[in-house]
Order: C-alpha cells, then sequence, then structure tokens
C-alpha cells in the first residue's frame, strides 16, 4: 500500500505545503546565518570595548578590586581572568589607536574566520590554541553547554605589573540562538496551521468541480437522465465540463435515434405480420400452412421481444433507494407461487439506489432461466465495501466455457447446452444486462462444478 495520497486534492496539499516547508527552511537558515554573523560581531565588538575599558580601569585598582570587576566583565562568553602569565606566547597583532592607553605588552590571538575588523589586526598563520586557552584561564561566568561545544575565537593577554597578566576569551554566540526561540517556534506552527486551513480550502475549491464532474460521469454511467453540468472552475476545467457536456449530448441523441429506430422497424412489423396471419387464415388446411403460421407467430414473439428491448434501453425510470432483499424476496414469492422451485439467501436488509422496476424484470428474467434450464434457482444477497452481489444459481448443465460472453448478445442461442423448444430468441440476457448496465453495474457468468451455472449481478452501492 503506497504512503503517498492518491487523491488529486490531497495531493496538491501535499504539494503546496512542501513548497511552503522548503521555503520556509531556506529562507530561516539564510536569515539564521546572517544574523549569526550580525550577532558575533556585536559580541566581538562588546569584547573589543571591554576590553578597552579594563585595560584603563584595572590598573588603577588594587587585586581585591580587580577580581570583583573582572567577575563583573566576564559573561558565559566573555571572560576576563588575572593570571601570573599571558595564555597567548606569540605576539601576532597590535591593538589599533582605539585604545586610548594602549599596554605596553599585548598578545592577541583569533580563530578564522576573523571578525576583529575594528580593535584587532589579524594574522591568518596563527595557531589554532582554543583547548589550552580554556584550560589556562579560570571561568568566573560559565554557560557550561557553550563552554563544552565551542572553541576561542579570539583571545588577548596584556601585562598588567611584571607578574600579572589580563587574560581575555571570546567564546562563540549559540547558534541561531535569536531565532529557535520559543516565541519564534510557537509563531512558525501557527503561521503553518494557518497555511494548512488556507492551502485546503484552496485546493477543496480547485478540485470541486472535479468531483462533481465524477459524480455526473457515475450517475451517466447508471443511465440517469443528467441537465447539462454548469462550467466551472479554471479555464481548463470548464473546458473540460464543455467537453463532458458535448460529448453526454452526442451519446443521449445517438441512443435516442438508435431506440426510436428500433422502435419504429418493430413496430411497422407488427402491420405485415398482422397481414399474413390473416391470408392464411383463409387459405385451406394444409401442413405448409400451418408451418407458415408458426413461423409468423415466432416473428411476432420477436418483434414483441425487440419492442420489450428497446423499452429498456429508452427507459426513463428514476432511481430509488430500495430495500434489495425486499424486493428479490417479493420477486422470488411471485414465482414460488407459480409452481417454481426457488430458494433464497437474504440475511440482512441492504439498501442500495436503483430502478425498481427495471432490476424486477431484470432478476425475474434470471431465477426463470435457471428453473427452466437448470431445473430449480437459488438466489443470495451479499454486500462488500464498494458493491452489491446478487448471485443466481441453478443445477444446469451449464454453458460451454467458450461461449459465455457469447449469450450475453441479442439473439444468440444454444441449441446444444439450451432446450431450443423453450420458446426464447436470445434476448433474455442481453435485455438483463442492459438493464443492469444502466444501472452502472456489471453481470458475469460462472460455470459451477461439477454442474450448474452462476449469474452474478454487481450493483455500485
Amino acid at each position: 500500500m503506497s504512503l503517498f495520497p492518491r487523491k488529486i486534492a490531497s495531493q496538491l496539499i501535499l504539494l503546496i505545503l512542501f513548497a511552503l516547508v522548503a521555503a520556509q527552511f531556506i529562507s530561516t537558515v539564510v536569515i539564521g546565518q546572517r544574523q549569526f554573523k550580525k550577532i558575533n560581531q556585536n559580541f566581538i565588538n562588546e569584547f573589543e570595548y571591554r576590553l578597552n575599558q579594563l585595560n584603563q580601569l584595572i590598573p588603577t585598582l588594587d587585586n581585591q578590586q580587580r577580581q570583583l570587576v573582572l567577575n563583573a566583565a566576564s559573561t558565559g562568553i566573555i571572560n576576563f581572568s588575572l593570571a601570573n602569565k599571558p595564555i597567548i606566547n606569540k605576539t601576532v597583532g597590535k591593538w589599533q589607536p582605539i585604545f586610548q592607553h594602549a599596554p605596553k605588552t599585548l598578545y592577541v590571538w583569533h580563530q578564522e574566520p576573523c571578525y576583529f575588523h575594528a580593535g584587532l589586526l589579524c594574522d591568518p598563520d596563527v595557531l589554532d590554541f582554543s583547548d589550552n586557552i580554556k584550560k589556562s584561564m579560570s571561568w568566573p561566568v560559565i554557560n557550561e553547554e557553550i563552554f563544552t561545544n565551542s572553541k576561542v575565537t579570539h583571545a588577548a593577554s596584556f601585562q598588567i605589573t611584571d607578574n600579572q597578566w589580563l587574560n581575555a576569551a571570546l567564546l562563540p554566540p549559540p547558534r541561531l540562538s535569536a531565532l529557535w526561540t520559543n516565541r519564534t517556534i510557537t509563531f512558525l506552527v501557527i503561521c503553518g496551521l494557518i497555511m494548512i486551513a488556507v492551502v485546503t480550502a484552496i485546493t477543496h475549491h480547485i478540485t470541486s468541480p472535479l468531483r462533481l464532474l465524477s459524480e455526473y460521469a457515475h450517475r451517466f454511467g447508471r443511465g440517469e437522465s443528467l441537465p447539462p453540468l454548469p462550467p466551472q472552475g479554471t479555464i481548463e476545467l470548464q473546458e473540460t465540463i464543455k467537453a463532458f457536456n458535448e460529448m453526454y449530448t452526442r451519446i443521449q441523441r445517438f441512443t435516442n435515434d438508435r431506440t426510436q429506430l428500433l422502435a419504429a422497424l418493430s413496430h411497422d412489423l407488427r402491420t405485415p405480420i398482422t397481414s399474413l396471419a390473416l391470408r392464411l387464415e383463409f387459405l385451406p388446411d394444409c401442413e405448409d400452412k400451418d408451418r407458415m403460421l408458426l413461423t409468423l407467430k415466432e416473428m411476432q414473439h420477436m418483434v414483441e421481444t425487440t419492442l420489450t428491448h428497446v423499452r429498456v434501453l429508452a427507459d426513463t425510470e428514476q432511481f430509488q433507494s430500495v430495500d434489495l432483499a425486499s424486493l428479490i424476496s417479493s420477486v422470488a414469492t411471485d414465482l414460488v407461487d407459480l409452481g417454481m422451485p426457488i430458494q433464497t439467501h437474504l440475511n440482512k436488509s441492504i439498501t442500495a439506489k436503483c430502478k425498481p422496476i427495471a432490476l424486477r424484470r431484470a432478476i425475474r428474467n434470471l431465477l426463470e432461466n435457471a428453473v427452466r434450464y437448470g431445473q430449480q434457482a437459488q438466489v443470495a444477497l451479499f454486500e462488500t465495501e464498494h458493491y452489491v452481489k446478487i448471485s443466481v444459481r441453478d443445477q444446469g448443465p451449464g454453458i460451454p466455457q467458450e461461449k459465455l460472453n457469447e449469450v450475453l448478445k441479442p439473439f444468440f442461442r444454444l441449441e446444444s447446452s439450451r432446450n431450443s423448444n423453450s420458446g426464447g430468441i436470445g434476448l433474455g440476457l442481453t435485455i438483463t444486462k442492459d438493464i443492469i448496465q444502466n444501472h452502472g453495474g456489471q453481470l458475469t457468468l460462472n460455470n459451477l462444478s461439477p454442474r450448474g451455472l452462476e449469474v452474478i449481478i454487481k450493483l455500485p452501492k
């Protein structure tokens, strides 16, 4: 089973949301990188500023006051401490004139890339002393996570007295810390929910004409008479709906013309058949007269059956919600009263939309055929997720496998497997098939083992 949605509306929603999420993620990363650089530069500027202030203030204080000031000036990212030796053992730059009183001895160090543009000249050949610096300094204020996972990016040491040095170190700020706050995450979640609601509403509006067109197509397949579907939606959907309306009109016109032609031919044949029958009545009795009368009677039966077929094709009966179990039981009871052995297996009531009169005719035809050719009939009703199934079985000889589809064609008869004296002309199953197809259903034939035939009707729910 595929996890990818199969409905076009779901696919559009998924596609749009994916594009929005991807755009949001990319923009967040880009903005986050720029923001991080700005934040990092601000910390560097602050680092320079505090070094400048401490450079002027520390020499004027005693040792106790110095420690208090350094503790106050230190943060979880910027750290100042006093030691008897510098943490930097190589002179790699000098302070710019931004310092009012530059120390006599100053060691500085940075990690690439260098953002120390205002107060420090950077040397790209400096070694990475980050771990040594962190171990050598005392950290009055520690952000444990930053201290553990980060490396020192800038450091400086300058001499206060002969045996005392002020050491300074700067850690990088947390990446994207200004973006991924609780407020930002809450804002993004709310925006995401709003986007989902808006996209769902728009997609539902775009695909609603498709759903309506699909419903019309199903109803048309069931043989319902429909008014033209009004064009709506996008230009492409409007063109599709117009094409559907034109197709529906042409098919209706073709079906009506064919039905009227068959009805006219069958009706017009009645007059010459009746005229010939009357003339034969005035002829002297003989064997040829009896044969001709029998032939005319068979022709008249064919005409009447053909007219029945035409009426089925031109049926305008409306669909109704019907209890199929009650309908089948009623048909079976009528035939049992006529002496036909019919068994019913209708375990529960199942409601479906159908043309009750037409469906009664189809089921009656199948039950009569089952009794006529198979001695007895069994009818059962089942329900699945997508359709309703009606099964009619008999105990007859069945139909050759290669001719199962042929018997559904008009005027086709089986001389060997079916009784040729039954009076049928080969339209009973054709009429039944047309009725079922007008319901949007399907009729199939299956041979049973060791003998018998099963006719299955599947009607959409």
